[in-house]
């Protein structure tokens, strides 16, 4: 008898789709059509009219800016190293990546799915 392998089928992006705001992230910049690049304070407050249900003229500071650090501190660079966004540090604005419509679109289904 032969020994079969298994072999190892990965979601592509599977750490990035593990986070809801990395999602909103791409949810935002391919639903809400902005100008680009985004200066990455609009990005926080289209994020958090997503995550907290209300239009980005409702979002409070607090809101927007917890939503600010964590995207500089935690989700832009991750997202720019899969190409999902094209992240500028220095000039603190994001453009879209070569892969953000294949990530989009594996974060729509799998919150269909959910």
């Amino acid at each position: 008898m032969s020994k079969v392998e298994n072999e190892k089928h990965e979601l592509p992006f599977a750490a990035l789709l593990s986070n809801r705001r990395r999602i909103n992230v791409s949810r935002y910049l391919l639903e809400e059509n902005p100008e680009f690049p985004v200066d990455v304070g609009q990005l926080a407050e289209g994020v958090a009219a997503i995550e907290y249900g209300k239009s980005a003229e409702r979002v409070s500071g607090d809101e927007k800016h917890r939503v600010y650090v964590a995207l500089i501190q935690s989700h832009l660079d991750p997202l720019d190293q899969e190409n999902v966004v094209q992240f500028d540090s220095d000039r603190k604005t994001v453009r879209p990546g070569a892969n953000l419509r294949q990530f989009y679109s594996f974060a729509m289904l799998l919150l269909a799915l959910t």
